[in-house]
């Protein structure tokens, strides 16, 4: 198969120079311009989103994923789980190795950070010269601009963003934490993990007590949210009236807005960017990413492998639950997605209503829009540029593709002339 333009699938042999959403699940993918998937082999120089989960991506342009490998000279939204990142330019992702000069939003859970941009998460090493929202758990910061985080120390005259672990911070201006005390007349962005947050502006975390009249962006892990505005996370109690942006782990989020998480109870009427890993999400609008289910905040194209982001936006995974209503990009490698948008992924549930680009390896495709592929079950109702190498094809005479030529070369494939 070659000079193949969009959709194409090649399941055993090569797939090379193809336009897009090309797959080829045994062999070596080359020269793919975009939504390029190759589970086994290589994948090089490759456009956009392009998936390479054992072997090696390099000089990739955009939403690149290798989990076993290394990644070198990825523009955005880099993932790389087990090898090194160098030269990252935005969202880079380094769970177990080192992140060096990296643009904005990288992750090192493991290895160092250096000159990192904005919105910096290391965990076990050292950030030094970080620009904007840097989180150092158990090393040490210096020279940090914004939204500085220090567990250990304490945190005097800090202007923005200060974090106080065992002090107390009062009326702080804009995205204080106090993990123990209390924080009374915070403006916004609050955090307090064990005590009572109480008329917060924006943003306001409080992980054991209660959280009322919030106005945006309130979390409360263990107690009640009533009456909150907007982004509220309750991971045991029960929200009502969320507009935008609510987590609910363990209850129930009913009238969410957008951006909602729920990994364990139930999320109904979510807009955009919502992941539940163990749940149901319905509505669902784009996007979300989290292999462990606990994603809360993240910006965008950002992995979190142990859990701590909220507010996911967009280019979400969700490998272990199930997303309905999803909008654009989602992937669910184990449960079931339904009312799939744009480049949907399912290798052991089912899609139902996938618009464009739907993969789905062992379940059941239906209501397809375009280049839908379903290798084990059964398409209906099927728009344009559809692989179903087991089931049934529809309308396929109808569509553009067809009229422009492509019919003869599909009756070539031995996929067709196995009827």
């Amino acid at each position: 198969m070659e000079g193949v333009g969009r959709p194409a699938l090649d399941t055993e042999g090569l797939v090379e120079e193809f336009g897009s959403a090309a797959l080829d699940t045994e062999g070596p993918v080359e020269e793919v311009e975009r939504a390029a998937l190759d589970t086994e082999g290589l994948v090089e120089e490759v456009g956009s989103t392009a998936v390479d989960r054992e072997g090696l991506v390099e000089e990739v342009g955009s939403a690149v994923l290798d989990t076993e490998w290394l990644v070198e000279g990825v523009g955005r939204a880099a993932l790389d789980t087990e090898g090194l990142i160098e030269g990252v330019g935005r969202a880079a992702l380094d769970a177990e190795g080192l992140v060096e000069e990296v643009g904005r939003a990288a992750l090192d859970t493991e290895g160092l950070v250096e000159e990192v941009g904005s919105a910096v998460l290391d965990t076990e090493g050292l950030v030094e010269g970080v620009g904007s929202p840097e989180l150092d758990t158990e090393g040490l910061e210096e020279e940090v601009g914004r939204a500085s985080l220090d567990t250990e120390g304490l945190g005097e005259g800090v202007g923005k963003a200060a974090l106080d672990t065992e002090e107390l911070v009062e009326r702080v201006g804009r995205a204080a934490l106090d993990t123990e005390g209390l924080v009374e007349g915070v403006g916004r962005t609050a955090f307090d993990t064990e005590g009572l947050v109480e008329e917060v502006g924006r943003a306001a975390l409080d992980t054991e007590g209660l959280v009322e009249e919030v106005s945006r962006a309130a979390l409360d892990t263990e107690g009640l949210v009533e009456g909150v505005g907007s982004a509220v996370l309750d991971t045991e109690g029960l929200e009502e009236e969320v507009r935008r942006a609510a987590l609910d782990r363990e209850g129930l989020v009913e009238g969410v807005g957008k951006a909602a998480l729920d990994t364990e109870g139930l999320v109904e009427k979510v807009r955009r960017a919502a992941l539940d890993t163990e749940g149901l999400v319905e509505e669902v609008g784009s996007a979300v990413l989290d292999t462990e289910g606990l994603v809360e905040g993240v910006g965008s194209a950002e992995l979190d492998t142990e859990g701590l982001e909220e507010e996911v936006g967009r280019a979400s995974l969700d490998t272990v639950g199930m997303v309905e209503g999803v909008g654009r990009a989602a992937l669910d490698t184990d449960g079931l997605g339904e009312g799939v948008g744009r480049a949907a992924l399912d290798t052991e549930g089912v899609v139902k209503g996938v618009g464009r680009a739907a993969l789905d390896t062992e379940g059941l495709v239906e209501e397809v829009g375009r280049a839908a592929l379903d290798t084990e079950g059964l398409m209906k109702g099927v728009g344009s540029a559809v692989l179903d190498t087991e089931g049934l094809w529809k309308r396929l005479e109808e569509q553009p593709w067809i009229q422009r030529g492509w019919w003869k070369r599909l009756e070539e494939q031995r996929w067709i002339q196995r009827g």
